[in-house]
């Protein structure tokens, strides 16, 4: 996953969500366990948001 992003994503089944939410630190880190699906990768070249930087600093004004 490091090639396609620098943090570690935790895919979460919908039943966890609260406790990932608001349980202790012990019990959403349990939560973070290796996926056993298939992942699909979709590469793009666009930006995610339009303006690039100029937009999140738009956040600020």
């Amino acid at each position: 996953m490091a090639d396609v992003h620098d943090r570690m994503p935790v895919i979460l089944r919908a039943a966890d969500r609260a406790a990932w939410l608001h349980a202790d630190r012990d019990t959403a880190f349990g939560l973070c366990r290796t996926w056993d699906g298939d992942l699909v990768i979709d590469r793009t070249r666009d930006r995610w948001a339009s303006g690039g930087e100029t937009a999140q600093a738009r956040l600020f004004d």
